[in-house]
């Protein structure tokens, strides 16, 4: 396989660049070495385990199979120029802050499509057993998809509930509620191949994850959390009456595992004013839930075509303390007693 395809770089307002190509492992790494200086610290979580080994013979390489701890990275002889990474987010994110606290170059190559831990400015890392939120070097991304093609519905389903983000976003403001900063905007009605969905991808992670569904998605994985919110805002603009039900709230915080006080309980009057306004933003947002359902038949067929499979919506259980955990849509819901 020769290269086919190459993103341009990208230059965010923070300053940390970033790019990423589409090219075999193994010419990516020849081109890598070639490029850096020092010694070279590969680390894999045992993605590309064979071609990564033979690569590891060279005289100046040092190789480490990475367990899901960031500690013994830091135990390596010193002249690092060069960090590889290969793998999952776990196994990324460790090898970019260790490539960040040497100052060295850095490649990474992502098992997953979602490109989680490969293109993110900071993210959590396990050091000495301990999670801890720290910087990650700026890397060069090179992605082969005959090497993640199991992993392309996911990263797929990260680009409908980002659409389903904006659809929540438009629908608190509307109430003229607070609601998630706003994200990228990558869905469009057509479908996307692979390159589109790791272009796509990258864009989200340097985005960062908001809505709803982005805390269902930890649990259930993304398709199954897009098919399940569709479900639920669909039932709540098509059958939802508001009532005044006052919920249990604190059974519910304790149920959720979250903290009483932390949540925001709106008075009777606010939720009356909710209501008012309910019936006259009903057809307009079911207008656009219309609209992604035409747009699904396309984009589950591409998915497919991507050697995925669409999995069933997350269960109700899923979705019963989602009002306590992310405060969006489904805590307007909760409190229309519904």
């Amino acid at each position: 396989m020769t290269e086919t395809y190459s993103l341009p770089e990208k230059k965010p307002a923070m300053g940390q660049s970033y790019s990423l190509r589409i090219a075999p492992a193994r010419a990516a790494v020849a081109s890598f070495l070639a490029r850096t200086a020092g010694k070279a610290v590969i680390v894999t979580d045992g993605f590309l385990l064979a071609r990564l080994s033979a690569v590891s013979a060279a005289p100046r390489t040092l190789f480490v199979l990475f367990d899901g701890d960031a500690l013994p990275l830091f135990s390596m002889p010193d002249g690092v120029g060069a960090v590889i990474a290969a793998g999952g987010a776990a196994a990324l994110r460790a090898a970019r802050f260790y490539a960040a606290m040497q100052h060295a170059a850095c490649l990474v190559l992502p098992s997953e499509a979602s490109l989680f831990g490969a293109v993110e400015r900071e993210g959590e890392v396990k050091i000495d057993g301990e999670e801890r939120t720290v910087p990650l070097a700026e890397s060069e991304i090179v992605c082969d998809p005959s090497d993640m093609a199991p992993s392309f519905a996911a990263a797929y389903g990260e680009i409908l509930l980002s659409r389903l983000a904006e659809f929540e976003r438009g629908v608190l403001t509307a109430w003229g509620l607070p609601a998630p900063r706003e994200g990228m905007g990558v869905w469009r009605p057509a479908p996307f191949g692979a390159i589109a969905v790791l272009a796509a991808n990258a864009a989200l992670r340097r985005g960062g994850q908001v809505g709803e569904g982005a805390v269902l998605a930890r649990a259930t994985g993304s398709l199954a959390a897009y098919r399940a919110l569709s479900v639920a805002y669909r039932a709540f603009f098509e059958c939802g009456k508001p009532r005044l039900a006052v919920a249990d709230y604190r059974a519910r915080a304790a149920r959720a595992g979250v903290r009483y006080a932390d949540l925001v309980i709106p008075t009777a009057e606010e939720i009356s004013r909710r209501a008012s306004l309910f019936e006259r933003l009903r057809g307009k947002f079911l207008g656009e839930l219309d609209w992604f359902a035409r747009a699904d038949e396309a984009h589950f067929a591409a998915i497919r075509a991507l050697g995925g499979e669409i999995p069933p919506a997350a269960p109700q259980e899923a979705l019963s303390t989602l009002a306590e955990r992310a405060g969006g849509l489904h805590a307007v819901m909760r409190d229309f007693g519904l």
